[in-house]
């Protein structure tokens, strides 16, 4: 309720003019005295009556690039009849990717049913998701002596996105990703009658093009075949973040992304993008334009890059995503588990050099 030091001065102040009250029984001394009592209840009653009805939001500009600064708006709402004198806010601000933490405070006074806004401005000095949380308040009187801690929770996220660098593939490149690297799934059939999905006795209302003639003569009966389903989207760009890196290192890999993704796009190459998520697992999406870019881009900078015991690829092959690509564009300067990642398809490891 009252800050270690505050409260040392305020008994202090309290005793010597208790002292001086009893030893010279003058006006004066009762004064003091009376008034330090009556200041004390005054800032004990504010700080309980105070603060009980408010709501706290954060909002931001939602995004932006690095090297742009920009600002949270803290908004505090009294609902009350009673305005709030001292309110202390303690946040967080933290980019979700690079793991970057700061620790604040801000002080504000609202007035009876109104609502008043702090801007809290931000150096976008880094890529990421950086997100600012409200994690609790300390409703305090005027002079300071006196507060009362309340728990609360209120957040807002702002991405700091890369400008991206130049990437250039070659046109051998380009044409393996856009006519040889094509796949059939394993999963299901389709219409390509070119590729063979499965062999299975036939039922009424199946093709008699369908027939496998020679395993019909073999079997005794008919048997069909069902055609293969052809894979459109045959490229996986696996972002890393499981090798750990300075924020510094992170900026070149955030710029690297982009330069993959816009050069396939030019292309009209769609693709998938996977990444490694440490509370929902590993997670794809897929990019058929550039809008859905930037959505994956943004999804995959709330995960933190960490030095992890297991590489990336190996999260993705323990997950339960579908690994029928045929083409697999690693994200990295992580070799461990590059020739596990081979055995599902072909491999380009794409890396950036290190800063110290």
């Amino acid at each position: 309720m009252c800050g270690k030091k505050q409260a040392i001065a305020l008994a202090a102040t309290i005793v010597m003019s208790a002292i001086l009250f009893v030893m010279t029984d003058s006006e004066a001394g009762q004064i003091v005295f009376a008034m330090l009592i009556l200041s004390t209840v005054s800032a004990v009653t504010v700080i309980h009556i105070t603060g009980r009805n408010f709501e706290v939001s954060v909002k931001s500009t939602n995004y932006g690039y690095r090297e742009e600064d920009f600002s949270f708006l803290i908004t505090v709402i009294n609902r009350s009849m009673l305005p709030i004198p001292n309110l202390k806010l303690n946040y967080t601000i933290k980019n979700l990717l690079n793991g970057e933490e700061e620790k604040r405070s801000e002080y504000v006074s609202v007035s009876s049913r109104t609502s008043s806004g702090e801007h809290i401005m931000i150096g976008a000095e880094h890529c990421g998701c950086v997100r600012l949380t409200v994690d609790g308040a300390e409703n305090g009187e005027p002079f300071g002596f006196f507060h009362r801690k309340m728990g609360m929770k209120a957040s807002g996220e702002h991405f700091v996105l890369p400008r991206g660098s130049s990437v250039k593939m070659s046109e051998d490149r380009i044409y393996a990703y856009d006519m040889e690297s094509y796949k059939y799934s394993q999963e299901k059939p389709g219409n390509d009658t070119s590729e063979t999905f499965d062999i299975r006795e036939y039922n009424t209302g199946d093709s008699i093009k369908s027939i496998h003639w020679k395993l019909t003569a073999k079997a005794g009966e008919a048997m069909v075949k069902d055609p293969g389903f052809p894979v459109e989207n045959n490229i996986m760009i696996i972002y890393d973040n499981c090798s750990g890196g300075t924020p510094e290192n992170i900026d070149k890999f955030e710029d690297l992304k982009v330069g993959i993704s816009k050069e396939l796009l030019e292309r009209k190459i769609p693709h998938s993008i996977g990444w490694y998520d440490r509370e929902h697992g590993f997670r794809t999406k897929f990019v058929g334009e550039e809008s859905d870019f930037w959505s994956a881009l943004m999804e995959s900078e709330k995960s933190e890059v960490l030095l992890d015991d297991r590489s990336s690829i190996y999260h993705f092959i323990a997950s339960e995503v579908e690994k029928n690509h045929s083409n697999y564009i690693y994200v990295s300067n992580d070799d461990r588990d590059i020739e596990r990642l081979r055995e599902y398809g072909e491999v380009t490891e794409q890396k950036t050099r290190i800063s110290q």
